[in-house]
């Protein structure tokens, strides 16, 4: 996975001058809109000198802000499926079945490399947050939507008080009106990702509520996220045209069968229940 500007800013935190902070402010604020300024541009917001800047993009690896811009694009680009198609040259095999075996070995890989690269400790305390929050709210975005829809179903299983929030701004803020610093906010951050992420750490820092936020391994949670929130990183690499969510599905649903083990009592109780009531309901075929 190739190194991205961000992680390439979070290797050298401990590091930087007071000159590189301010830097790094303007560059994690603006993100890709950095491909609309110039160097001198970035210098004059950060209050620096343009040989500093330079300095410190070579220091990141880059010959000049030039080559930075071009990596920015090309980062704002993937993940659309016409990135995909004109770039990576796919569907040029010549039978199906060559293309059915990346596929499922591009998705194997993907659950492999997380499940190798993520802290188990990390999944225990998002699991011990889950199950002792006065509420869990869950919110995804664009493709992030239909997971938190599957982390929702399950934790509503096991616990009350989990909400699944409408990822339109206009009802998300009255959705979370009352959240508190009892209450866990879960969050699925996907590429291509929107604006509303920065926006709602914002709201979630003004609140002191922590979060989990579940994203693939290029995002920049890990840098702009509050020290409250726990980051779970998937590999959704593709093998053809769209980003593969396998790691990540799989990733949940050991975060909620972990949330179980914290709770099993009153979980246990909770899907009997729910089973009395559907059979009472008769709502589902045998």
């Amino acid at each position: 996975m190739q190194t991205s500007l961000h992680e390439k800013i979070f290797s050298l935190t401990e590091q930087l001058t007071e000159s590189e902070q301010q830097l790094v402010k303007v560059i994690l604020e603006y993100n890709t809109a950095l491909v609309t300024f110039t160097a001198s541009e970035i210098a004059d917001k950060a209050g620096v000198s343009k040989a500093t800047t330079s300095r410190f993009f070579q220091r990141l690896g880059y010959e000049n802000f030039s080559d930075l811009k071009k990596e920015l694009k090309q980062e704002f680009h993937e993940g659309s499926p016409l990135y995909e198609i004109e770039e990576r040259k796919l569907f040029n095999h010549p039978q199906l079945n060559h293309q059915v075996t990346d596929h499922l070995n591009n998705d194997l890989n993907n659950i492999k490399n997380t499940f190798e690269n993520i802290d188990p400790s990390l999944v225990d305390t998002a699991a011990n947050l889950a199950s002792q929050a006065r509420k869990v709210y869950v919110v995804g975005f664009r493709n992030g939507s239909m997971l938190a829809q599957y982390c929702w179903t399950l934790l509503l299983q096991l616990r009350p008080d989990v909400i699944n929030l409408p990822p339109e701004s206009n009802r998300l803020v009255e959705t979370l009106s009352d959240i508190n610093p009892e209450d866990l906010l879960i969050i699925m951050d996907f590429r291509r990702r929107t604006t509303q992420l920065d926006q709602l750490l914002k709201l979630t820092k003004y609140t002191k509520t922590k979060t989990v936020i579940f994203t693939d391994g290029k995002s920049q949670d890990k840098q702009t996220a509050p020290p409250t929130s726990i980051v779970l990183s998937c590999y959704s690499n593709a093998a053809l045209l769209f980003d593969s969510y396998s790691s990540a599905m799989s990733l949940i649903n050991y975060f909620c069968g972990s949330v179980y083990s914290k709770i099993e009592v009153a979980a246990h109780k909770r899907l009997e229940n729910i089973e009395l009531l559907h059979d009472i309901y008769d709502d589902l075929s045998n």
